[in-house]
């Protein structure tokens, strides 16, 4: 009977496997909860290559190996709580064949207590890799076991058995880029390993069931080994597949306009960091792209700080390009937008003298000016200057008539220059313009030709008091950053880089957890 007892054992230690699983499955990422399927024929997910020959991003997430290592160290305590309130073996009810016949047993009543778990470590790889070292998880087990023959004659026993068991479980995860809208994290090693083995049954012929456990130890510790490593690389890779498939690479900003986060590049520092890059494009579905691509920027600017962000000019111009499309900055402005120091603007009655051909279109009728933008405004970015935006755009003189006719009169060519400073927002970074200086030159007249200088003082007002406000709601929405639940960044610091901006910040990890139900179920044999 010496085979059936062998294989009797090894289903009470394979509970322990179910518990590693139960670990692994709570370590996973959290906070991701929008499916990534792409609903939008017309979004342009750009092509990428392998990790091989990568394309530019415009935007990198980085994080400290250290960060990753805080985060399992937070997990920790919460898991084991966990695990401790909720963690149910079920049953086990199986039918085995044996030399000495087929022999039906079960293991019920199965109770874990003093379940402990030492705090994870992550290591960083150079080829991609994340290695999770679990030190030790250590518990105690009480469960009660019967077993019978099923054939005469019909030998059967019953007893207890108490397990003391610790392992320890090494996991290495492969991350790589498949395509733009897709990356893999898949299992490549799982090592465990026994580092206390104290099993001991009572009841029946225990006498001679511990006989077998003492003997066949070794044999029975590589048989639970074996099996440890085959579900709990199955676990994981479950877990993991299930999290990268809520990942969303789109953002709906309003406006029509979206923001894509298509994958471009993937990092690893050895011992150090890890970095995602994404494409980080604003776009309105439908209408042209903005055609120009991502500079260069670095990946990190040293590990003082937990998670940095780095946005490239490429996606701020994009933004911009996305927002003079959808007409977010094109303003149209009356007597009641600016201050009234500037009333005489908006009555042709005040241009008998200056321009008689307005007056002569129409006496003492109102005028309102329209603002458009022809060409999206470009922002720069420079270590010695900081953020700056130039804009051009025409200011649109139009006559309303008593009829209610609106006839153009002239128009104005303005170039804007605006100082931008970015601000960190509970989920993204915004930016506030504010005004610098302007030029202006006469476009086109339909009321003869004068000079246009008198008018630098009321588009100067027309800009702070309406297009800048109108700048600032594009700016408040902002770029969005990458979010997980339970994160709280703390001391931010900005920085303008040449070509991108720098998001600096250490943060706090408090994991939270859903309380689960505690559902007894059972394991048969088909």
């Amino acid at each position: 009977m010496a085979t059936f007892q062998v294989q009797f054992l090894l289903m009470v230690l394979v509970i322990l496997m179910m518990m590693i699983a139960s670990f692994t499955l709570a370590i996973r990422i959290h906070g991701l909860s929008i499916n990534s399927n792409n609903k939008n024929p017309q979004t342009p997910i750009s092509d990428i290559k392998t990790t091989t020959s990568q394309l530019t991003p415009g935007f990198i997430f980085t994080l400290q190996q250290r960060s990753l290592n805080y985060m399992a160290q937070q997990l920790t305590p919460k898991i084991q709580r966990e695990l401790s309130d909720h963690l149910n073996i079920p049953d086990i009810d199986q039918n085995v064949d044996t030399p000495v016949g087929h022999v039906q047993f079960q293991v019920q009543n199965i109770q874990v207590s003093q379940l402990s778990l030492q705090t994870p470590s992550v290591v960083i790889g150079s080829d991609q890799t994340l290695m999770l070292n679990i030190p030790g998880v250590h518990t105690h087990m009480q469960a009660d076991w019967h077993y019978r023959k099923t054939h005469w004659p019909h030998v059967s026993d019953h007893g207890s058995v108490d397990a003391d068991i610790t392992i320890s479980v090494s996991i290495g995860v492969k991350i790589s880029i498949v395509d733009a809208t897709h990356c893999t994290a898949q299992v490549t090693s799982v090592q465990a390993s026994f580092s206390e083995f104290n099993l001991k049954m009572h009841g029946g012929a225990s006498w001679l069931y511990n006989f077998f456990i003492k003997n066949f130890r070794h044999s029975i510790e590589n048989d639970v080994i074996k099996q440890v490593d085959v579900d709990v690389a199955r676990a994981v890779n479950t877990a993991l597949a299930k999290a990268l498939d809520t990942i969303s690479l789109q953002h709906d900003l309003g406006h029509g306009i979206v923001v894509d986060y298509s994958l471009r590049s993937l990092d690893f520092l050895a011992s150090v960091h890890m970095a995602v890059g994404t494409t980080g494009l604003f776009y309105i579905p439908g209408k042209p792209v903005y055609s120009n691509e991502p500079t260069p920027m670095s990946d990190s600017l040293g590990s003082d700080k937990m998670i940095e962000v780095f946005i490239n000019e490429f996606v701020l111009n994009s933004a911009m390009f996305a927002s003079s499309q959808a007409g977010i900055l094109n303003a149209l402005i009356t007597q009641k937008h600016i201050p009234s120091t500037f009333d005489w603007v908006f009555n042709t009655s005040s241009y008998q003298t200056l321009i008689p051909g307005i007056y002569a279109i129409c006496s003492n009728c109102e005028i309102q000016i329209t603002i458009s933008n022809g060409i999206a405004p470009v922002l720069t970015l420079d270590p010695s200057v900081g953020i700056e935006m130039n804009a051009n755009a025409q200011a649109i003189f139009q006559i309303i008539q008593n009829n209610q006719n609106i006839v153009n009169g002239f128009a104005l060519d303005l170039n804007i220059q605006l100082d931008v400073m970015p601000s960190l927002g509970q989920n993204n970074i915004s930016f506030v313009f504010t005004y610098k200086n302007a030029s202006i030159q006469l476009a086109y007249s339909k009321v003869g030709t004068f000079s246009v200088q008198f008018f630098s003082m009321a588009i100067e007002a027309a800009l702070k008091y309406v297009v800048v406000p109108a700048a600032n709601i594009v700016g408040t929405k902002g770029v969005p950053l990458p979010q997980m639940k339970d994160l709280t960044l703390r001391n931010a610091e900005f920085g303008v880089e040449q070509g991108y901006l720098s998001l600096r910040s250490d943060f706090v990890y408090q994991p939270s957890f859903t309380p689960k139900k505690n559902l007894r179920s059972r394991i048969v044999s088909p």
